[in-house]
Order: structure tokens, then sequence, then C-alpha cells
């Protein structure tokens, strides 16, 4: 996180740090960054095994949704 006040970092990352630290919610919300961004790193979103904790989340299937990704 200190990195991130200093370089930029893609909210993707920031995400999956959040999501390590077991805060879902602010997890997701930095996922929806991204998102609303058009950051190409979303595409990750579908396979890395460090969101698994958000895949039972009803905003996770509404960002997969938006993203047209199947579930």
């Amino acid at each position: 996180m200190q990195q991130s006040k200093r370089q930029y970092v893609a909210p993707f990352y920031v995400a999956i740090v959040y999501a390590g630290l077991g805060e879902n919610e602010r997890a997701l919300d930095w996922l929806e960054k991204p998102y609303a961004d058009h950051s190409n790193a979303i595409v990750f979103l579908k396979v890395d095994p460090q969101l698994d904790t958000l895949r039972s989340n009803p905003r996770f299937h509404e960002l997969q949704r938006k993203l047209r990704l199947p579930e």
C-alpha cells in the first residue's frame, strides 16, 4: 500500500492485497475501479485464485455480469 503512494499500482492488485487480508468489501471496492477505468488487469478477475474468497459475494457476480464474463 505504501508503494501506491509513490507510484502507480493498478487497482486490481490493490484489490488482491485487500482480499488476502480478508477485507472483502474493500477488495470489491478496488475491483470496481479497474472496471470503471477500463484497466486491462481486470481480465484476470475470472481466473486469479487470490480472489477465491470473493467469488460467493453478490457484488463479485454483478461485476462479472457487467464485464460479460461467464459465471
